[in-house]
């Protein structure tokens, strides 16, 4: 297998997802409107997408960022309509199966996407092209925190409380299933 990291495995992906989804548009010179997460994850769409895969094109990129939250809210509520504000929604795993589940994603005709044959085999799915993958870890310092958590359920325990930090992104995967 060859080494890559997670940074160029991103930046490659994503190549891949806008290359498949985008020559309609380029082609005509219009504009796709992203809805994407915004800060750093948006700045590397920009300079490793727009910038250098759109350059002459003459494509306009225009970005909605967001959470995955506000994107399917979106999707959901303009599900009637002849055309909705996003062209490309990136949603995370669970809430692209979520959008599939409730009928606002189809399944990919893979013939008209023939680079989706790249794409690694445990993060595909038939009706969204994955362009990045996360680790989910838990970072603690263990000049304060000992012994090490082995898992999320560790978070829980009462000696934590009021010390843990979790990111909003990040609530499907740190909810405690207990309550």
């Amino acid at each position: 297998m060859t080494k890559m990291n997670r940074r160029t495995f991103g930046i490659l992906s994503g190549g891949l997802m806008l290359s498949t989804a985008l020559p309609a548009f380029a082609q005509a010179g219009g504009r796709v409107v992203i809805g994407t997460w915004g800060g750093d994850y948006q700045n590397l769409q920009q300079i490793n997408i727009a910038d250098s895969v759109l350059k002459d094109s003459g494509m306009q990129v225009i970005y909605d960022p967001a959470n995955d939250v506000v994107r399917k809210s979106k999707l959901m509520a303009e599900r009637r309509l002849p055309r909705g504000s996003m062209d490309i929604a990136c949603l995370t795993r669970q809430g692209s199966y979520e959008m599939y589940a409730n009928g606002l994603l189809e399944e990919l005709d893979e013939s008209k996407i023939p680079a989706l044959s790249k794409v690694l085999p445990f993060i595909r799915v038939p009706y969204g092209i994955p362009h990045i993958y996360t680790g989910r870890v838990i970072l603690f310092n263990p000049k304060e925190v000992s012994p090490a958590p082995t898992s999320y359920n560790d978070l829980w325990d009462p000696k934590y409380a009021g010390r843990i930090g979790v990111i909003d992104i990040q609530y499907q995967t740190t909810i405690d299933p207990r309550r």
